[in-house]
């Protein structure tokens, strides 16, 4: 049984965008309104969206609690708000941070605030709001960086570039320790990866799918309501509505997602009402 002290940690870690910490509605509305990160993030303008997102999360958490021992919490960073994704196997304690574009230390601290054990980096594409701390944090912490696809080589080639053109910190160019392929399985601890390849926001993006959780981590290929660029270097349209069509709403319609920008949402949301995708386009 959970203490009171181990639920509170959770609701003050989790209250924007998680899918663990609620178990009522009643509590979801007061810490909608709570203090996340050191500071308040939702005042009155903010309020309906935060009980949309909040109530997605407790459908969330109501659906994979019985099955899953995957938890996770999303931290944004960078000034683009860059959605980098803390999993960890609630079993063992073994934790991966997906996209970790900046802010090392918030990460950490988040890291630490949950109580795990980092063990893995995981990276969808080579954009630098994506990558932008993961070879400080794979050096500091002697954990590998998995992923992307190679296709994205010449992205994480360019990141001293792409800080310069986009006014970020110094980055400097890496080699993940390892490339991903379509099809490749990931496993953290307990939980279990598929690896979905996706291009068209880049040649190499990639998707990280727990079937078990019902879950997937789309980086910038899908949001809500929208879908990823393709006017940067190799981006390409065709592909990307593809790789949404064809790879990800095959899932399922109940599959919750965590976009690399902005609010959760289901691919089924998105298949009935996305404009650039769902079925009123077809």
């Amino acid at each position: 049984m959970e203490s009171s002290a181990e639920k509170d940690r959770r609701h003050t870690m989790c209250c924007r965008f998680t899918g663990q910490c609620f178990d009522s509605l009643d509590d979801v509305r007061p810490r909608c309104r709570a203090k996340q990160h050191g500071k308040f993030v939702f005042g009155e303008k903010h309020r309906l969206r935060a009980y949309h997102q909040a109530f997605l999360a407790h459908l969330l958490h109501r659906r994979v609690q019985p099955v899953a021992t995957m938890q996770f919490s999303i931290i944004p960073v960078t000034p683009y708000q860059q959605n980098c994704s803390l999993v960890w196997c609630k079993h063992t304690g073994k934790a991966a941070l997906i996209d970790p574009g900046g802010e090392e230390d918030r990460l950490l601290k988040a890291v630490a605030l949950a109580g795990v054990k980092l063990d893995m980096l995981l990276l969808t594409h080579g954009h630098l709001d994506h990558v932008g701390a993961a070879k400080k944090l794979s050096a500091q912490w002697g954990i590998p960086i998995l992923g992307p696809h190679r296709e994205d080589a010449f992205l994480l080639d360019s990141l001293p570039e792409q800080a310069q053109r986009f006014g970020f910190p110094p980055a400097q160019a890496f080699t993940p320790d390892r490339w991903l392929e379509d099809g490749e399985q990931i496993k953290l601890g307990e939980q279990r990866f598929e690896v979905l390849h996706c291009p068209g926001h880049t040649p190499g993006h990639l998707v990280f799918y727990n079937p078990t959780a019902r879950l997937a981590f789309v980086g910038d290929v899908l949001f809500q309501g929208s879908i990823g660029r393709t006017d940067f270097p190799r981006g390409n349209l065709a592909d990307l509505i593809r790789s949404i069509r064809e790879t990800l709403f095959p899932l399922g319609d109940d599959i919750a997602f965590v976009p690399g920008h902005g609010p959760m949402s289901t691919l089924g949301d998105e298949r009935l009402h996305n404009p650039f995708v769902g079925d009123m386009r077809r």
